[in-house]
C-alpha cells in the first residue's frame, strides 16, 4: 500500500516532466509540418500571392507575396506574368519538375522555367511587395518564384471594369398580381434591354450558384463572359425580356418566395428576391405585470410582435373573466368573415362592447392605468392593420392577501382562454401570450 501511494504521488510528476520533454519534439515537428504545404514537394516552403482580379490598362497595382504557412511577408521572391497559353505550358513544366525526383528539390530551378515562358515583373521588397503596371488587356496568370520554394499562383484581368446590372421589384406581391421589374446598368441607371429574367426557388438557386461556383473555380472565364443562360434555363423559369425602358410585367400564378435574375451577354447578372402571396399580417404585442396592488399605477407597453419596436396610438383594454365567452363567439365570427380582408377587421368596435378602455399608447408605445378593484384581468391592445395582442394581470389588495401561486388563475389556464388557440393561417389569441 505504501509503495502504490508513492507510486500514485510520483504519476503526475513523471507525466509532467514527459510533456515538457516532448515539447520540443512536438514543436519541432509541427514546425515541419507547416514549413510544407505540399507533403510531396518537402520544400524550405511555399509561397503565395496575392494581386487584384480585375485592372485598368496601366494602372499600378500592388502584388504581395508571402509565405503560405505563416502568412508572413516574402522578400526576395520574382514575380512573372504569362498569358493564357504561356500559363497552361508553365504549369506543365512546374508539374514535371515537381515529381522529378531525380533532381534534389533545392535543384529545382523554377526560375528557368519562369524565365523560359513568362515576363518578369521584379522582385519582392521587405514588405513582400512589388508594383507593377499591365499595358496590354488580357488574362494573365502571375507566379512567384524563389529557387527553393515551391511556386505561388493567382489570376489578374487586365481591361476594363465588367458592367453589371441592378434588378429592382417589389418585394412582395400577391398571387395573379402583375409585378413590373427594372433592370438598369450598375453606376450609370441606364436601362438595359433585352435582359432575360428569370425566377427561382430556393433549392434550384442553390444548385444555379453551385454551378457557376464550380465554373469560376475550374476556369479563368470572366464573370461576364460565363454562359449564364445556359444554366438559368435548366434551373429557373424563364419569365420574358426587357423592354427598351428595361423593363418586364409578369403575374406569378403560384405563391411562395423566389430569387429573380437578369442576364445577358456581356453583364454579371442583377439579382432581387420576391415574395409571391398573401401579404404578412403584422400582430401586436402587449406587456405589463403579473401582479399589481388596487390603486397602484400599472405601466403596458405595446410593440409590433415581429419588430418589437415600439406601436404609438394602439388602444388597451381590459376585460373581466365574465366577458371572455360573448367576446369569444364574436372574434370567432370577425374571423371567419372573408369579405373583410385581415387589416381592415374592426377589433376596436369589439373591444369597446366587451372590456373597459383604459388608454392609447405614446411615442413610446406605454399607456398608465391605475386599477380601482381587484381581480383578474384580459388586457388585450388593438389597433387597425394589426392583430390584438393580449396578456393577463392579477390585481390584489395588498401585499400579504391573494397572493400565494394557488390563488391565481390567468387566462392562459382558463376552458374560454384555451378556446381561443388559432391555427396557422387565422393567428389568433394564443394561451401562451403569443401569436401563432
Amino acid at each position: 500500500m505504501k509503495r502504490m501511494k508513492k507510486w500514485l504521488t510520483m504519476l503526475p510528476i513523471l507525466v509532467v516532466t514527459a510533456v515538457l520533454c516532448l515539447s520540443p519534439v512536438i514543436a519541432m515537428a509541427a514546425d515541419e509540418d507547416v514549413s510544407v504545404a505540399n507533403p510531396e514537394h518537402p520544400y524550405i516552403g511555399s509561397l503565395a500571392i496575392v494581386a487584384p482580379r480585375i485592372a485598368m490598362e496601366n494602372q499600378r497595382i500592388s502584388m504581395r507575396v508571402f509565405l503560405r504557412w505563416n502568412q508572413e511577408p516574402f522578400e526576395g521572391a520574382g514575380v512573372w506574368a504569362f498569358t493564357r497559353d504561356q500559363a497552361e505550358i508553365m504549369k506543365e513544366e512546374v508539374r514535371r519538375l515537381a515529381e522529378d525526383e531525380s533532381t534534389p528539390v533545392d535543384k529545382k530551378d523554377y526560375e528557368a522555367l519562369a524565365s523560359v515562358h513568362g515576363t518578369f515583373i521584379g522582385a519582392t521588397g521587405s514588405d513582400g511587395r512589388v508594383y507593377h503596371g499591365f499595358e496590354a488587356t488580357g488574362i494573365y496568370l502571375l507566379a512567384a518564384v524563389k529557387r527553393g520554394y515551391y511556386p505561388g499562383f493567382t489570376t489578374i484581368r487586365i481591361g476594363t471594369i465588367p458592367k453589371a446590372m441592378v434588378l429592382d421589384a417589389p418585394q412582395k406581391a400577391l398571387v395573379n398580381e402583375t409585378v413590373t421589374m427594372t433592370v438598369t446598368q450598375r453606376g450609370t441607371g441606364t436601362p438595359i434591354e433585352n435582359a432575360g429574367i428569370w425566377a427561382f426557388t430556393k433549392e434550384k438557386a442553390e444548385k444555379f450558384h453551385n454551378e457557376i461556383n464550380a465554373i469560376r473555380e475550374s476556369s479563368d472565364i470572366a464573370a461576364e463572359d460565363i454562359d449564364y443562360e445556359s444554366l438559368a434555363n435548366i434551373y429557373g423559369e424563364f419569365l420574358g425580356r426587357t423592354d427598351r425602358h428595361g423593363k418586364l410585367d409578369h403575374a406569378f400564378s403560384e405563391e411562395g418566395g423566389y430569387l429573380l435574375i437578369s442576364i445577358k451577354r456581356g453583364y454579371i447578372p442583377g439579382k432581387a428576391g420576391i415574395r409571391i402571396g398573401e401579404p404578412t399580417f403584422k400582430a401586436l404585442a402587449i406587456e405589463a405585470p403579473k401582479r399589481a396592488r388596487v390603486g397602484d399605477e400599472v405601466t403596458m407597453t405595446v410593440t409590433d410582435r415581429r419588430t418589437t419596436e415600439p406601436v404609438q396610438g394602439a388602444g388597451v383594454w381590459a376585460l373581466t373573466r365574465d366577458n371572455m365567452g360573448s367576446l369569444q363567439a364574436d372574434l370567432k365570427a370577425l374571423k371567419q368573415d372573408t369579405v373583410v380582408a385581415a387589416e381592415d377587421k374592426d377589433y376596436e368596435s369589439l373591444m369597446d362592447i366587451y372590456g373597459e378602455f383604459l388608454g392609447r399608447t405614446n411615442g413610446s408605445g406605454q399607456v398608465n392605468h391605475v386599477f380601482e378593484e381587484k381581480g383578474h384581468y384580459l388586457l388585450i391592445t388593438v389597433k387597425p392593420g394589426y392583430f390584438p395582442g393580449w396578456t393577463t394581470i392579477h390585481i390584489i389588495n395588498s401585499p400579504d392577501k391573494d397572493i400565494s401561486e394557488n390563488s391565481v388563475k390567468p387566462y392562459r389556464n382558463s376552458g374560454n382562454a384555451t378556446s381561443l388557440r388559432p391555427n396557422l393561417q387565422n393567428p389568433t389569441i394564443t394561451t401562451d401570450d403569443t401569436l401563432q
